[in-house]
């Protein structure tokens, strides 16, 4: 009976107290949820705001400015049939000649087709494909309009030179900048992320009648030849066979195998390139030097 009073007093006190300390725990609680939030919305402003710079930073880079990353040397292969060279790139030089349109329409339908066959499926080129539905037509028309205008100042000596044109706009511009700079592999080890610059893919000679050479193109510019998978691979393995036979049998003309490979691929030309244009003949070349585009 004598500690009734003092048990009531002492849960009285003790409700108080954990009434009171549940109640701090709550506000410390809130306290800590708000800062939370706070420090996210400062984290998510700060990214924010880095990206736009990162984005403004890429698009005041000029194409001029830009170098091509890993370009071979603009000279072609020199064969033992003749005393004119060939190359295993597509020859550019109708774009600043103007004697002949229906050269100039195979040049631009074959570039048209390698733009699409080198980038049509990296994010860079469909994501501004989506705001540019003539994209690859737009930037083939750049490069031809700088062509000549570096023509006329007679500064177009080579394909790089192409890197000191401007395109139409900001969004052509981060587009040219991006296939001209292009992305190649870390230490040889090529990914889906990466891709050749387009410079590595075009040659410009003033005697050269071709624009492409069957015998030494690389696997783009042979999709971009034929838009068929599966007549690249027969090209690869025709020249691989031919040059076989050469090189077991020195006596062996490579002029002979210029009526085989037209016979089996010259009508599978895609649509829009001249026959006339590409080069048939086969030669000691080894072929198999440009079975990659890198």
């Amino acid at each position: 009976m004598y500690f009734l009073p003092f048990t009531i007093i002492f849960l009285i006190l003790f409700s108080i107290f954990s009434s009171s300390h549940l109640h701090t725990i709550k506000e410390l609680s809130l306290i800590s949820a708000i800062s939370a939030e706070s420090m996210r919305e400062k984290n998510c402003a700060l990214e924010q705001a880095m990206q736009k710079k990162a984005t403004a930073d890429f698009r005041n880079a000029v194409p001029k400015t830009a170098q091509p990353v890993d370009v071979e040397d603009d000279k072609p292969e020199e064969d033992d049939l003749s005393d004119t060279y060939r190359s295993c790139k597509l020859d550019i030089v109708s774009f600043v000649a103007d004697n002949d349109n229906t050269k100039n329409d195979s040049t631009k339908k074959l570039l048209h087709n390698l733009i699409l066959a080198l980038y049509g499926n990296k994010p860079f080129f469909e994501t501004a494909k989506q705001n540019l539905s003539h994209l690859e037509e737009d930037i083939i028309e750049d490069l031809i309009k700088g062509a000549k205008e570096l023509e006329k100042e007679k500064l177009f000596k080579s394909p790089k030179d192409l890197c000191n044109i401007e395109a139409r706009d900001a969004p052509h511009k981060e587009v040219l900048f991006l296939m001209l700079q292009g992305n190649a592999p870390k230490k040889g080890i090529a990914t889906a992320a990466n891709y050749p610059s387009l410079l590595t893919f075009l040659s410009l000679s003033r005697t050269r009648h071709t624009i492409a050479s069957l015998w030494l193109a690389r696997p783009s510019l042979l999709l971009a030849l034929f838009g068929n998978q599966a007549t690249v691979d027969e090209v690869l393995k025709t020249r691989a066979s031919i040059y076989d036979k050469l090189k077991r049998d020195t006596k062996v003309d490579p002029v002979t195998f210029e009526g085989e490979l037209k016979t089996a691929f010259e009508r599978s030309l895609a649509s829009g390139i001249d026959h006339s244009f590409i080069d048939f003949r086969a030669s000691r070349n080894d072929p198999g030097k440009y079975d990659r585009d890198m």
